[in-house]
Formats: structure tokens, C-alpha cells, sequence
């Protein structure tokens, strides 16, 4: 569906026949488009052919069906239509879609090819390529590696001059011990989230994951869910929007803006951050802290203008980020009664 490129650049998309389902009324049998835009946002359209009644108009509950490659596709939660029209008989509508999932889900046996997780905006550097084995996490359950993309240096650069969204690395997940049973995919998400929001912490930018990769015993993909900055904005965003009288294509505005309503929150995050993982920080230092984070990331330059002091601005950042990785990998340490003020 050509109009949907007027959404930008996407990194996955699915096509293929299904069907667009009501909370009263018949299944509608619809050709759909999905995509996965740069951004990380979901768009999905779709068409249908004859005369239909009001229930074209009403907000869908799902969409159910199986891609041109015959993988099974449905949606996840809740969807946003951002617009609909009928003309000569063909029906078309557009809406936003918080989670898909695309293949068969993987439920019994051990699984013992990692699950990938898309990592967006993390960069080390815009010319250094970090290569498998640089960066290893190991939890109490799971193990993580972080591998950049292929295209990881033009991808850094893009971030740098468009300051919004681009996928950077996979962070790969396989369990410490054998899985008996259902692999344990909500638990290695939530192992992800934990991860994501150190790197966050520690890079000075808002690091998410934004789709994962579920392999079968031949390490062939099997299942795929693209999913919009999961358990962390979306819950909130529909509460707010429910409860408003704002129209179908106003709320779907707004989610489309929604990572710019993302990006001013860090300190609120970090704030939950440490409080979840149970550090305790003197305000004082807390507050000199995101005082050098910020100026560093919307400045350029440290907080204090005494430059004699910017070498202890710099160690007290890089000391926070390690209290907040070890202490997500569960590892005990004494690092946090070093972060003191000159």
C-alpha cells in the first residue's frame, strides 16, 4: 500500500490476507500491509472490497491472518486507527498498532539458539564497531551479548544528525541452565528492560528494544514480535487517551509524536531506575550527577566551569553507570558509597 510510505523509512514489513475483527459484528476479510517504521512505530493498513456498514467506522479489537510467506500474524493490545475511506467500493484504513506477532510461537522444549532483541540507539562510538564478545552480561538466569548491526557505523551517524531513532545492535539472551517446558520469553524481556535502562544511564541517551527474534532448534526464525517501547510508555499513553474526547485521528497524532513526549523524562526514569534496584544515592550527589549528564548531552560541555573539576564530573557519571550494571546483573558491590561530592 503505497500511501503508507508518507510514514517513513521501515525496518520490517509484512504482507499477506487475514482478517480485521469487531467487538460485535462479522470478521472482515482484509489484505494488509504491516510495518515496523526506523522510529520503532507499528503502521499497519489495509483494504477490503464492497458496500460496508458502520462497523468499518468502529475501532478494531485485531487483526489476524498469515503473511505471503504463510507465517501466522496477528496484533497484539490495543489498536488506533489514524484514518479510513471508502471510494468505488474499496475500503481502506490506516492505524497504529502497539505489538505483532509473526510466526509460530515457540512453547515446548529446550531452547538453545539466543533470542534476539533489537536494541535501538545504543552507540559507542560512530566509527568503532563493537564485535561480538566485547560486551557480555550474565545475570542470575540469563546471559546476555550485545553485537552491533551490520550497517552499525552509518546507522551511529544517522542518530547523530537526525536525533531521533535507529537500530544499532541486538542483544542477544540465551538462560544459564537448560529450559524444560516454555521458554521463558516475559522473564528474558523484562532482563532486556533492565539492561536497556543502565545503557541508558550509562550512554546519556534513551536506549529501548523494540522487536526480538525467537529461533527454533535449527536456528531458523520462528517467531518475531515487533512491539513499540513495551510495558514502559503505551500503558499510560491509552489510560490518558481512553478517558479523553479526543478523536480517532487526534489519538493516533498522538501516539505518533510520542517519542518526543519519551525524551524529556530521564531524570523521572533514572530516579525509578535506582529505586527498582534498590541503590541508595545522596540527593546532593544525585542532583551534581544528572547536573554533568545534562549538559554533557544537550551542551556539549561539562557542568562546572572550573575546568580542574570536569575529571571529577566524569567519574562520578562513570562510577553511577557501573553501580546501576552490576547491581542489574545482581552482582554485590560497595561502589555507591564512592559517589560523593569534591
Amino acid at each position: 500500500m503505497d500511501q503508507l510510505d508518507r510514514y517513513g523509512l521501515y525496518e520490517h514489513r509484512y504482507e499477506g490476507i487475514g482478517e480485521v475483527n469487531f467487538a460485535e459484528g462479522n470478521p472482515l476479510p482484509v489484505y494488509f500491509d504491516a510495518r515496523q517504521l526506523r522510529g520503532a512505530e507499528i503502521i499497519i493498513g489495509y483494504l477490503t472490497e464492497g458496500r460496508l456498514g458502520g462497523s468499518f467506522l468502529v475501532e478494531p479489537r485485531e487483526l489476524v491472518g498469515k503473511t505471503t510467506d504463510g507465517r501466522p500474524f496477528r496484533t497484539l493490545g490495543d489498536l488506533v486507527t489514524v484514518r479510513n475511506r471508502s471510494a468505488n467500493g474499496v475500503n481502506q484504513a490506516e492505524l497504529f498498532a502497539r505489538e505483532i506477532d509473526i510466526g509460530e510461537p515457540v512453547t515446548e522444549g529446550p531452547l538453545y539458539y539466543p533470542v534476539r532483541f533489537a536494541l535501538y540507539n545504543f552507540v559507542v562510538g560512530r566509527q568503532f564497531r563493537f564485535r561480538p564478545g566485547d560486551i557480555n552480561i550474565e545475570g542470575k538466569v540469563f546471559r546476555a551479548e550485545i553485537v552491533a548491526v551490520d550497517n552499525y557505523v552509518s546507522r551511529a551517524e544517522e542518530l547523530k544528525h537526525t536525533h531521533e531513532f535507529a537500530h544499532t545492535a541486538w542483544c542477544e539472551v540465551e538462560p544459564l541452565r537448560r529450559v524444560d517446558g516454555a521458554f521463558p520469553l516475559a522473564a528474558a524481556a523484562d532482563f532486556v528492560d533492565v539492561i536497556a535502562d543502565a545503557l541508558s544511564l550509562a550512554s546519556g541517551t534513551l536506549v529501548t528494544w523494540n522487536n526480538l527474534v525467537v529461533r527454533d532448534w535449527t536456528g531458523k526464525e520462528a517467531q518475531i514480535v515487533p512491539v513499540v517501547w513495551k510495558k514502559k510508555v503505551f500503558p499510560k499513553l491509552r489510560e490518558a487517551l481512553d478517558r479523553s474526547d479526543l478523536t480517532v485521528q487526534q489519538k493516533g497524532t498522538v501516539i505518533e509524536s510520542i517519542r518526543h513526549q519519551y525524551r524529556t523524562m530521564f531524570g523521572v526514569r533514572l530516579a525509578k531506575l535506582l529505586g527498582d534496584l534498590e541503590l541508595s544515592i545522596d540527593p546532593l550527589v544525585l542532583r551534581a550527577t544528572l547536573n554533568s549528564r545534562n549538559k554533557l548531552v544537550h551542551a556539549g560541555h561539562f557542568y562546572q566551569t572550573d575546568s580542574s573539576k570536569h575529571i571529577s564530573e566524569y567519574f562520578r557519571l562513570l562510577l553511577l553507570g557501573r553501580c546501576v550494571l552490576l547491581a542489574a546483573v545482581g552482582v554485590e558491590n560497595d561502589l555507591v558509597n564512592r559517589l560523593v561530592l569534591d
